[in-house]
């Protein structure tokens, strides 16, 4: 398995891990909210989930070492251009200095618990979105703005809670805690999902296509493996215009692929060929985006 693939992997798993314990960690705080006190099973079972909390920070802290070394030792400048990478290590460094930080008591659990609690939802998210038109100082005033408006959720969601049950207030509490959530929701599909200018205008510009670059990589799947062909065609000043890709083994993997290439069409068009090192994950195809910046190496070596 490539070694770029087996640092997806750990990122993944090192995410899953720590976004799935802070997210019951935030169950265990209303519970224990709830009734006042820690029992000791309560207390047994934070440990287990801050231990996988743990477990999922160093495999991330391992990945992302790994990452940076993978990308230098291929004289890729990468990680330190895309705004979107930037924004990602932000929250990764954020979950370490506010592990510390509530561990020493020097933030309340109110601040703490929703840094924790953003900051894995968010960089699960952003994993999961691919290419994003956005500059950093817009993805750090969301990220502040996350921060305090899901603090305010959490709040309502334990005072809802830790309250009598089947009261008035208490299905007031819930409904404002709905309504907030879905506002949040429908503001950030909102954002993520809205072209930007800058994208709309590149999408509707036409590149003539005077020469196809071509390579062929092979990489390994979950119960097998794909060889796949892409092609990047460009004009006379190397400027992409589109990306193709034929997968020579399987015939059945071919609509994924084209899916993947149309996808990639849209994020690259209009960029210089000689000016690209590397791609964000396509969508969720993290081995396919792994596969093309593998061959893109040699795709440039033609120009």
């Amino acid at each position: 398995m490539e070694i770029y693939t087996i640092l997806i992997a750990l990122h993944v798993i090192g995410t899953i891990l720590g976004t799935g314990g802070a997210t019951l960690a935030e169950f265990q705080i209303v519970r224990s909210l709830k009734d006042k006190k820690i029992s000791d099973d309560e207390r047994a079972l934070m440990h287990v989930n801050y231990g996988m909390i743990r477990v999922g920070m160093a495999t991330l802290l391992v990945s992302v070492i790994g990452m940076f070394w993978y990308f230098y030792s291929t004289g890729s400048d990468h990680l330190l251009t895309s705004e979107k990478i930037w924004i990602k290590e932000l929250m990764f460094v954020m979950i370490f200095i506010n592990a510390v930080a509530l561990q020493k008591r020097w933030i309340p659990l109110w601040l703490g618990a929703s840094v924790s609690f953003t900051s894995w939802w968010g960089a699960t998210i952003l994993g999961l979105a691919g290419h994003l038109p956005y500059t950093f100082s817009t993805y750090l005033a969301g990220y502040a703005i996350a921060i305090f408006a899901v603090a305010g959720v959490l709040h309502l969601v334990r005072q809802v809670s830790s309250g009598p049950a089947k009261t008035a207030k208490k299905n007031v509490s819930l409904l404002i805690a709905a309504l907030v959530f879905m506002a949040l929701f429908a503001i950030f599909y909102q954002v993520l999902t809205k072209p930007s200018d800058v994208e709309t205008e590149s999408e509707m510009a036409e590149v003539a296509i005077v020469r196809e670059l071509s390579s062929t990589v092979s990489y390994d799947v979950p119960g097998g493996s794909h060889t796949v062909r892409f092609t990047v065609g460009v004009d006379e000043d190397g400027v992409i215009g589109r990306v193709s890709g034929t997968d020579t083994t399987d015939p059945e993997h071919q609509a994924n692929v084209d899916k993947f290439a149309t996808a990639l069409t849209t994020m690259i068009k209009g960029k210089k060929l000689s000016e690209l090192d590397a791609v964000d994950m396509v969508g969720s195809s993290s081995l396919t985006t792994a596969a093309f910046n593998e061959a893109l190496a040699d795709i440039r070596a033609q120009i």
